[in-house]
């Protein structure tokens, strides 16, 4: 079966930008393959996967990640 790209410009419907910037609110939070301790994580999510953890009580979500 033949598929046909419906997407435009640069746009991938697989493709989110990981920026979003959370904290977690408990030690040992599984996030991926990661475990992260209480507080600022130090790498950016994808607001999908940010949004997701916050529903579960997981992080809070602080906003943009700032990168130097």
């Amino acid at each position: 079966m033949k598929q046909t790209n419906t997407t435009t410009g640069t746009e991938t419907p697989s493709a989110q930008v990981a920026n979003t910037a959370v904290i977690a609110l408990k030690d040992r939070t599984k996030i991926g393959k990661a475990l992260v301790a209480a507080g600022p994580v130090d790498f950016p999510l994808t607001a999908a996967d940010a949004k997701a953890l916050e529903e579960l009580g997981l992080v809070k979500i602080a906003g943009l990640f700032k990168t130097a």
